[in-house]
């Protein structure tokens, strides 16, 4: 399943987990994504990999397009209810039933330390 998100400068994903693998492309603007204890810094061109299961979130601070991709497709997403996971400002936010607890790993390698000058 290919989502397209358009996120509004501002939003915030709050963490959660959910059992489908999941990989991002960012598109345009900026995303601070954690998983785990690991947060990174996320602009136009960079990707990253979820495993299933575990916690990550993300926080906009511009206007911000990302395509995520599901496997298998998100079933909550089929829905015609709009979830109210996502702050107020967004013109997308994810489903209750995405929220949960547990432990990432990274395997993003694009995406740059928060706080780094790194571009790679």
């Amino acid at each position: 399943m290919i989502v397209w998100w358009s996120m509004k400068a501002g939003a915030h994903a709050a963490a959660h987990r959910h059992p489908h693998e999941q990989m991002f492309v960012m598109l345009s603007g900026r995303m601070e994504f954690r998983l785990g204890s690991d947060t990174r810094m996320c602009g136009p061109g960079d990707l990253g990999v979820i495993p299933g299961g575990v916690e990550h979130e993300a926080w906009f601070h511009e206007d911000t397009e990302v395509i995520d991709v599901f496997a298998p497709p998100r079933e909550d997403f089929l829905t015609p209810e709009i979830g109210v996971h996502a702050k107020r400002g967004e013109r997308v936010g994810l489903p209750e039933a995405a929220r949960g607890q547990g432990n990432t790993r990274t395997r993003g390698e694009r995406c740059s330390p928060v706080g780094s000058t790194s571009t790679s």
